[in-house]
């Protein structure tokens, strides 16, 4: 363990608000700013539902005035907390609809009663993805992990946990297509009993500088899930890239994120 790995108290109270679509999945899928992720640290220590992202811009307190050493003159200081690292960052929140991107994976996530859809949009490459079915440990991929039932208790699977793996090219008559494919976590205690029944409802777009890919992940192939019945669920998403390494939702690579679900931060599905 090094000191930049997040304390096991930060872990246990991250949400992250997830919000309602109606239209969850069909062809040309476009999630709107609204489902944007957004960048790890506005996510510091969120109530159930809220962040500092939802924050309404209006609501928040005048930066007070302080009195400068050496002029004696008022100035204005702006706010500011700590992370779980102990860096300092802005307590203010975008404004509404202002791009939250922070490095080169955009990630939009909406919910319904029919399941979960995210759209990953990467960008900033300069050659086409690295795809190979008989290579899926070293190919182009995006893994998606859910618990639906957002167990903080044990360290090792149950059947209510999922992971999945999607990759933007690789099957069809040129290899063109995207893959994806539900995968046995490592030390699970149980697994889906979807797994074997898994059928991908994927699409991906191949651009000049990345590519977008939107995964659905049905309720059929959710064990447990029951958005009314359980409205927090465990959620984590790691991209690795030939070309631009690994991106990470949160949490250093050291922590076994992969295998233990009780390191998935908490999604909070809210209706609007």
């Amino acid at each position: 363990m090094t000191n930049r790995l997040i304390p096991p108290s930060y872990l246990f109270t991250l949400s992250l608000p997830i919000y309602y679509r109606a239209k969850l999945w069909g062809k040309s899928v476009e999630l709107e700013p609204l489902y944007q992720v957004p960048p790890f640290v506005l996510l510091d220590r969120p109530t159930i539902g809220q962040s500092k992202l939802h924050t309404p811009t209006t609501s928040q307190e005048p930066e007070p005035a302080v009195e400068s050493p050496k002029s004696g003159k008022n100035t204005k200081r702006k706010v500011k907390s700590e992370d779980a690292t102990g860096d300092a960052v802005p307590v203010s929140a975008p404004a509404p609809g202002s791009s939250l991107q922070a490095g080169p994976l955009d990630t939009r996530i909406a919910w319904s009663e029919d399941g979960l859809t995210i759209q990953f949009t990467l960008t900033g490459k300069t050659r086409r993805p690295y795809c190979r079915l008989n290579d899926l440990e070293h190919s182009d991929a995006i893994e998606v992990f859910v618990d639906t039932r957002n167990t903080k208790t044990v360290h090792r699977a149950t059947r209510y946990c999922h992971r999945f793996l999607f990759l933007p090219t690789g099957t069809g008559p040129s290899e063109k297509d995207p893959y994806g494919s539900m995968l046995k976590i490592h030390l699970a205690r149980g697994e889906p009993p979807t797994m074997g029944a898994y059928q991908p409802q994927v699409e991906s777009k191949i651009m000049a500088n990345g590519y977008q890919l939107t995964c659905h992940m049905s309720r059929k192939y959710l064990e447990g899930w029951a958005p009314a019945e359980q409205p927090e669920i465990g959620l984590y998403f790691q991209l690795r890239d030939s070309e631009l390494g690994h991106v990470h939702f949160a949490y250093d690579r050291q922590l076994p994120v992969s295998e233990d679900p009780s390191l998935w931060p908490t999604a909070f599905l809210a209706k609007i």
